[in-house]
């Protein structure tokens, strides 16, 4: 941490004191107890904007580190989100397709990939599985379909053109 911003700031505050201590004593000695008074006052009224600014650089500065430490937490939460996401497209036991319309397969996670063991991009879905065609094309949101002797609930969600 940089010592030179503080060292000027107090040296500043400190010749800003002694100023004040001289004009102080200055006034009342040459011009009377009139125009000290009013010396003082003009010095209240400095310090109260003084240290209404200092607070409100405090409440400012707070604010500041508040929100610095929540865009912290939220990089850290959407750098996990982005983890688990890989996690649960590539390393579940979920199958996904992403299909388009044509009904051509356009994605394939790794387990739908193994459940077909097949290529499957690039293929329409009647091909890959006539059941699987025919629900997609009655646009049912739920089924099973048996692919190589083992049953698979499919889930169909028509607006997204996915199946899990």
């Amino acid at each position: 941490m940089n010592k030179r911003p503080l060292i000027l700031s107090i040296l500043a505050l400190l010749l800003f004191l002694g100023a004040i201590a001289f004009g102080v004593i200055y006034i009342f000695n040459t011009l009377g107890l009139v125009y000290f008074l009013v010396y003082v006052g003009i010095l209240a009224v400095f310090a109260i904007v003084l240290m209404t600014a200092v607070l409100s650089n405090q409440k400012i500065h707070s604010r500041i580190e508040t929100l610095q430490r929540k865009f912290r937490e939220k990089n850290l939460l959407e750098k996990r989100l982005i983890n688990s996401e890989d996690i649960a497209l590539n390393y579940l036991p979920v199958g996904m397709l992403i299909y388009d319309d044509n009904n051509q397969i356009v994605w394939a996670n790794h387990y739908a990939k193994e459940c077909f063991a097949n290529v499957l991009i690039d293929r329409k879905l009647s091909l890959v599985h006539e059941n699987l065609g025919k629900s997609i094309e009655r646009r049912e949101g739920k089924f099973i379909i048996n692919v190589y002797g083992k049953n698979y609930d499919i889930i169909h969600y028509p607006k997204n053109k996915a199946l899990y």
